[in-house]
């Protein structure tokens, strides 16, 4: 190979090495001056949420929950406190004998057993009656996140719940302290709304265990029921320090501190149990975290749906 073939070669090769490499003089200012990185093109996501879809989708989701035989089988539980408190009432004749009827019915059935049930009943179904009805498909196809998708369905579901756990307990306490000195102003609306934010509470946690449960199993209403059997109403009433883990505890706690309840209800010592913000904070952050938990679940799921049936 001769010396002008390699000159050759190496005037070829010299565009692709780096501008500054090479020599000032070979080639005009404009060819030797660095071509800029051409700018990345950065297509825009629109992070915002649909609120308007969002509204509608919560609208849609109280619909479904007002249809069918769930509202009057959960309206038919609660009936059951309020008939067994009018049945139990007839035979209460002191004010003493009034306390613990409330104390057994208002707040023990009512949140050991109905409110829980119809957490269960409702929260664990609102993903499952959309695959049943074959309306998933038409949700995931929105431009809207899944985990929008999913809280706001919780959130309808947990707002539905709490209304009715609110109406029925008042309407349990009405019958229960009916014609008792201080019905109006201390009873109702006093005791009443403290009443109502206390199964509110709970029920932030209730609904949001149940919600996430019914993500994982197709048997969450057998599943849930032993839970509230096994964990809320058997570990929940020993005296021992594992009942820290149940809703319940903290639900008790609460009513001893807010309703002046007698000494001593449900073995629990207000000197060693925690205080009012704590009990708060723990029911809030249960719910919270599980409502994330359950978000991010349906978000990494993939949910098999019936094709529609031919005719």
């Amino acid at each position: 190979m001769s010396a002008a073939d390699k000159e050759h070669i190496q005037e070829g090769g010299a565009g692709f090495q780096p501008a500054v490499a090479r020599q000032a003089g070979s080639l005009p200012h404009e060819v030797v001056e660095p071509v800029p990185a051409p700018a990345r093109i950065r297509v825009p996501l629109d992070d915002r949420l649909d609120w308007f879809a969002l509204a509608t989708l919560f609208r849609l989701t109280l619909r479904q929950h007002l249809h069918g035989l769930r509202l009057p089988l959960i309206c038919s539980l609660f009936a059951l406190g309020a008939v067994t408190a009018f049945l139990m009432r007839l035979a209460a004749t002191t004010p003493l004998e009034v306390r613990d009827l409330e104390l057994h019915v208002v707040l023990t059935l009512l949140p050991l057993a109905l409110a829980p049930l119809a957490a269960l009943l409702y929260a664990s179904g609102m993903i499952r009656d959309e695959i049943d009805d074959r309306t998933l498909t038409y949700l995931l196809m929105r431009p809207l996140p899944r985990g929008a998708v999913y809280v706001t369905k919780l959130v309808a579901t947990y707002l539905l719940t709490a209304l009715l756990s609110g109406l029925f307990a008042v309407l349990t306490l009405v019958v229960v302290y009916w014609g008792q000195p201080g019905f109006w102003g201390e009873i109702l609306p006093g005791r009443a709304l403290q009443l109502v934010l206390l199964l509110a509470l709970m029920l932030v946690a209730y609904c949001s265990l149940f919600g996430l449960l019914g993500l994982f199993t197709r048997s969450a209403l057998v599943a849930g029921i032993a839970y509230i059997i096994l964990i809320e109403g058997m570990l929940g009433g020993i005296d021992f320090a594992v009942r820290l883990a149940t809703v319940m505890y903290y639900f008790r706690v609460l009513a001893v501190r807010w309703l002046d309840l007698r000494k001593g209800a449900w073995g629990i010592n207000l000197a060693e149990a925690p205080g009012t913000v704590a009990c708060v904070l723990t029911l809030l952050i249960v719910g919270v975290v599980a409502t994330l938990l359950g978000a991010k679940k349906f978000s990494a799921s993939e949910f098999g749906v019936k094709a529609p049936e031919r005719s």
